[in-house]
């Protein structure tokens, strides 16, 4: 870019001396004898080939005797109307006006123009009109071949540009094609015009639409410090203005439109010069900004020198000097854009090699846990798959392991000691299988260590062996590790034991795909811990899933694609003022054969099977497209939806809610998500995970039926939780002793210390709802105020029951005040 700067500074010296040369310079060639005057009482004068000022007021008279050898009279500007009284013969040139006279005759020229312009006037043989020709062509060649090799330019390389700044560029090119064209009079010989063509509206049409184009890239390429909206509407002002002028210049008389255009351009020049003075430099081309301003005063000093001219008595020939400047101007704007595009293209190489960079760490950040630094689970599945298919006939085990006791432990020192121990465990684990030849590594860690272990979820690992030779490695392994765990843990003065559980499934005999072998290992696993055994590996007989239950999990998956799965929904009310303030949804399944299938027959067999997980995202869809109906219908109320405890662990199901929030604009605090006591107790770390992404995101979480987990107070003061559900179970039983009150007593205190939301499912009788309204629990749900309904029908059930509270409010009101009336009688 320093070079592309340079260059551009480089033009701009180049306009100066271009300048002062055109400005100075008054002879081409030697002329023959030529006198001239203004008005019949000046005198005549000798030319010197000097640039002679032609207008319609001050007509130039031409006196001119050839000398023999001189055949030709040149006019160099071919705006210039020539009148004589004798009969001349015009010579077809490329540029100007030539004339063959006659040797040894005496001619009498009158000049005139419509306006202020300069021309030179020659007398030439034919060897120097071929020279002069000759030395025209190659002028005006360079001037054009620059502005054709820009606009191919432009239209090669605009797709790369912004889409407004290449039509601004590529109009340009054309317009200033078509100016010098009209200025250069070569529009006029290839196409046979007369002068006056030359001299109409379409040579100032085309300077203005020119102008018009420099502005409007100027306003593409500039940014500005402040008042960048103010600048933006100038430079809209001033387009809007050139596209008037421009369009009167065809319809004006021709002096009034020559200076119009003029001015304008100047204006318009000056706008951009000051403009390009106050911007700020742009990333992508600012180290040639100084350059691109240079230009642009430049170009206001031609212009101005030329309107000057007009009025001022001076002599100067401007004829290649605009078209010169406008050529050079153009191409500091391409030298610009060109700039912009490198910076553009550099700025795009450093945003792909960070996204690479980024890429590299979000690669290791997918395919490792981010506590341990362990390979995770899809990092096993992609390694156990590769292996498989290398040695496709030896025999694997995929073995779980899980640490014990472990939600104590978190329980009593807190998540961060918690922490620290499942770092140094799953080390230690790591590190005794790493010396054991038939462990199968995962991957490194770019030392000399070789992870062997993967972190599953929570202080559940996992490694691959290879049993080809030894089945019963696996047997040995397990004491061996058993005998090394129980070293203690040394931690904050405390001693620290652990024991673990193994479960391990065979492939293929368990599972001939990594899905299948991973839930036999699961069930293995889950069977050991519940028998506390050190290894249990997989049965049959461990199988908790029937083959009726998983014939009837294989009609779930498709009772969801059939529409038989039905969403109901009940509402909350809020005791004290009988306000409908949310609605639970819950879901019923329609057996086409089997009939009504309820929740606890089919969402357990869905956990297991992991059809859950596509349900849950059904509902969820289903409920905020519901928040979205009951937003047109002015009804204001939170929907509550139930998730397993797989749904909390799926980091992907709260983007999935996010993205469903932002895409349909309802607030976060409309959706609540009940969750079971189990889901904060089995994996806690990922649970608390989960639930401070969803407070995070201004979600609402409720654990549902409280009072019937193992939760402890501790771990539900440090959750970021909104609220308590009260078991039917307790809320049912408060007429029938006083265990079950002081039960629902004590939850509604903690849930009011804590400033948690209490909701009472089971109310079925007006007796009940009142004494849970003097417990100080107000927000209740059952079967007094309605049963589950289908959801489509919430709204209109909402809308009735307002109307039957008003109704009731209203004879409330009407009781009251007659009673007051009969009270004013009574005592009267």
């Amino acid at each position: 870019m320093k070079n592309t700067a340079a260059f551009t500074y480089f033009t701009f010296i180049s306009r100066i001396i271009l300048f002062i040369y055109c400005v100075f310079n008054t002879a081409n060639l030697q002329a023959a004898d030529i006198q001239w005057k203004h008005s019949i009482d000046e005198r005549w004068q000798q030319s010197a080939q000097q640039s002679l000022k032609v207008n319609s007021v001050d007509k130039l008279e031409l006196s001119i005797a050839p000398a023999p050898d001189i055949l030709y009279l040149v006019i160099e500007n071919p705006r210039v109307k020539l009148t004589i009284d004798q009969r001349v013969e015009y010579v077809a040139n490329m540029f100007g006006q030539v004339i063959k006279l006659q040797p040894n005759t005496a001619y009498h020229f009158q000049l005139t123009a419509p306006y202020t312009a300069y021309t030179t006037v020659e007398l030439l043989n034919a060897e120097q009109l071929v020279s002069q020709q000759q030395h025209e062509a190659w002028i005006w060649g360079v001037i054009c071949s620059v502005l054709v090799v820009l606009a191919m330019y432009a239209i090669i390389s605009g797709n790369w540009w912004q889409q407004t700044m290449h039509y601004w560029f590529l109009g340009l090119v054309i317009a200033a094609l078509s100016f010098i064209s009209i200025h250069s009079g070569m529009i006029q010989n290839w196409l046979k015009l007369p002068n006056a063509v030359l001299s109409s509206g379409l040579y100032h049409f085309s300077m203005v639409l020119m102008t018009l184009c420099f502005v409007g890239i100027t306003k593409s390429v500039l940014t500005f410090k402040c008042a960048t909206r103010a600048f933006r509407q100038l430079f809209n002002i001033v387009i809007s203005l050139l596209a008037v002028v421009s369009l009167a210049c065809l319809f004006v008389p021709l002096p009034f439109g020559y200076y119009l255009a003029l001015s304008f351009a100047l204006l318009s020049a000056l706008i951009c010069t000051y403009s390009s003075l106050v911007a700020k430099p742009d990333k992508k081309s600012g180290s040639s900004q100084r350059g691109y301003t240079g230009s642009w005063v430049i170009f206001s000093i031609m212009l101005g020198a030329i309107l000057i001219s007009s009025v001022l008595p001076l002599s100067a020939n401007f004829n290649y000097l605009l078209p010169a400047v406008i050529t050079l101007h153009i191409f500091t704007m391409a030298l610009i854009l060109a700039e912009r595009q490198v910076g553009m293209l550099k700025q795009t190489l450093s945003v792909v090699n960070h996204r690479r960079k980024q890429g590299s760490s979000l690669q290791y950040a997918a395919l490792h846990d981010k506590l341990t630094g362990l390979p995770n689970q899809l990092a096993l599945e992609t390694y156990f798959m590769q292996v498989i298919k290398k040695h496709n006939s030896s025999k694997y085990a995929l073995v779980l392991l899980k640490l014990k006791n472990f939600e104590t432990l978190n329980h009593n020192l807190g998540y961060s000691t918690g922490d620290m121990v499942i770092v140094q465990m799953a080390r230690r684990l790591n590190r005794l299988l790493a010396e054991r030849a038939e462990v199968v590594p995962l991957a490194s860690n770019g030392t000399d260590e070789q992870l062997c272990l993967a972190a599953l979820s929570g202080v559940t690992y996992a490694f691959v062996l290879d049993v080809t030779e030894q089945k019963h490695v696996l047997e040995y392994l397990a004491l061996e590790l058993r005998q090394q765990l129980p070293d203690p843990i040394a931690l904050d003065a405390l001693v620290i034991e652990n024991d673990i559980s193994m479960g391990a499934a065979y492939f293929p005999a368990d599972g001939d795909n990594f899905d299948t072998l991973l839930n036999s290992a699961h069930t293995a696993l889950e069977f050991g811990v519940v028998n506390n055994q050190l290894l249990s590996e997989f049965t049959p007989d461990q199988e908790p899933i029937s083959i009726e239950q998983r014939e009837l999990a294989a009609e779930l998956k498709e009772a969801l694609k059939q529409d038989q799965l039905q969403l109901m929904i009940q509402p909350v009310v809020e005791i004290n003022y009988k306000k409908i303030v949310a609605g639970e949804i819950l879901i019923r399944w329609r057996h086409p054969e089997k009939g009504l299938i309820q929740p606890n027959d089919f969402i357990h067999l869905a956990e297991k099977t992991g059809a859950i997980y596509g349900i849950t995202r059904w509902v969820i869809k289903s409920a905020v497209e519901a928040l979205v109906d009951w937003r047109k219908q002015s009804i204001d109320a939170q929907v509550s939806v139930n998730i397993s405890n797989r749904d909390l662990l799926q980091h992907e199901l709260i983007d999935y809610i996010a993205d469903l929030l932002k895409q349909h604009d309802i607030p976060a605090n409309k959706l609540v998500l009940e969750i079971n006591e189990n889901a904060l107790t089995s994996d806690t770390l990922q649970a608390h995970d989960a639930l401070l992404r969803l407070h995070k995101l201004g979600v609402h979480t409720v654990i549902d039926d409280f009072g019937t987990g193992i939760t402890s107070l501790s771990l539900i003061r440090k959750l970021p939780l909104n609220g308590v559900k009260i078991d039917r179970a307790f809320v049912q039983s408060l007429m029938e002793g006083e265990t079950a009150k002081t039960i629902v007593n004590t939850v509604i205190d903690i849930g009011r210390n804590l400033e948690l939301d209490v909701i009472a499912e089971g109310v079925e009788d007006l007796e009940l709802e009142d004494k849970l309204r003097r417990m100080g629990c107000n927000l209740t749900q059952g079967f007094l105020y309605s049963k589950p309904f289908a959801l489509e029908g919430f709204v209109s059930w909402v809308q009735q029951w307002e109307k039957s509270r008003s109704s009731t409010n209203n004879m409330a009101k009407k009781n009251n005040q007659e009673t007051d009336i009969s009270t004013d009688l009574q005592n009267d």
